[in-house]
């Protein structure tokens, strides 16, 4: 735990970092620190990747990007801020069958169908419920990939899930800009939204 955010780019410029991956053992677990969990917020530090790490239970939120805080989804990408301002996913859809298979639907973007968010990387992570509404990802589940109009929808592979629990996610364009977390969505065991005859 630091008395600031756990790992932070700060300065300008600053491009193509990896906090975490997929390798054995590349995740990192950032956690309990006094500020946020992961910043980038050095103007134009862009391609900074954030993959499958733990964090959670920091004082500030998971990610923070673009020096904002926790910002809303604008539908645009601003070269200028920290990994582009890159949008985060909204999930739709959270549906858990028999505790292992979780069905997911949503976007990445202001709304469904924005092209500017093409074929993203999206991470699901088990949330901790810390009163905010928006995850630290402690848990990664699995991910997808969105479509050409940043559109997502598909399902993962789980153990350790229940009905009930909390799912945030990130997302990462070709680029390797990842977003801070979404908002949390509630795993249920229906379809939410559809009508069955």
């Amino acid at each position: 735990a630091n008395a600031g955010p756990g790992i932070a780019i700060a300065v300008s410029s600053v491009t193509g970092n990896t906090i975490g991956g997929s390798a054995a053992g590349a995740a990192n677990t950032i956690a309990y620190n006094s500020q946020q969990g992961v910043t980038v917020t050095g103007a134009s530090s862009t391609g900074n990747r954030i993959s499958r790490n733990a964090i959670y239970s920091n004082t500030g939120i998971g990610i923070d990007i673009a020096a904002g805080g926790r910002n809303s989804n604008n539908g645009s990408k601003n070269a200028g801020l920290g990994n582009q301002e890159m949008d985060t996913p909204v999930i739709t859809t959270a549906q858990l069958a028999s505790g292992t298979t979780l069905t997911l639907a949503g976007y990445v973007g202001s709304a469904a169908n924005q092209a500017t968010f093409a074929s993203p990387s999206v991470e699901f992570f088990k949330a901790l419920n810390d009163g905010t509404g928006y995850g630290q990802g402690q848990v990664y589940l699995g991910t997808l990939t969105a479509d050409s109009s940043g559109n997502f929808s598909g399902s993962v592979a789980v153990s350790g899930l229940s009905a009930g629990d909390l799912i945030t996610a990130t997302a990462t364009d070709a680029s390797g800009n990842t977003s801070a977390f979404s908002a949390n969505a509630t795993a249920s065991s229906t379809i939410t939204g559809k009508v069955f005859e």
